[in-house]
């Protein structure tokens, strides 16, 4: 068993894919300890629309270190065409819970490739 933040980062990363899965993605894969750019990774059939999203997930007070950042932009870019890339931050009110099927998802960013979203109750 990890640490406070690798159990709260998992179980982030399970409410990810559980969301995922609501809208639609049929394979849903959870990169366990993962050390690279990209946590959860979606494939959905030719209706879901990105058809394939690669997730970086950051719990609470979580950010992006500029080295991880640029890879993901770079990843995003390389990619554009067939793949979203995203990086999705829980940010919970106190004393909410986030539901696993329908959380608010606000997109905070807008003229980037990586799409960096707030997943709120």
């Amino acid at each position: 068993m990890g640490g406070r933040n690798y159990v709260l980062g998992r179980a982030y990363e399970y409410k990810t894919m559980k969301i995922l899965r609501n809208m639609g993605y049929a394979l849903v894969v959870r990169s366990a300890s993962s050390h690279g750019p990209v946590d959860i990774v979606a494939v959905g059939p030719a209706t879901v629309e990105p058809r394939v999203m690669l997730v970086q997930v950051k719990s609470r007070s979580a950010r992006l270190a500029k080295g991880e950042r640029g890879e993901l932009s770079e990843l995003a870019r390389a990619l554009a065409p067939v793949c979203q890339v995203a990086v999705w931050y829980f940010r919970p009110r106190k004393g909410r819970r986030i539901s696993n099927s329908n959380p608010k998802i606000r997109l905070i960013s807008r003229d980037s490739p990586l799409k960096e979203c707030v997943i709120e109750p």
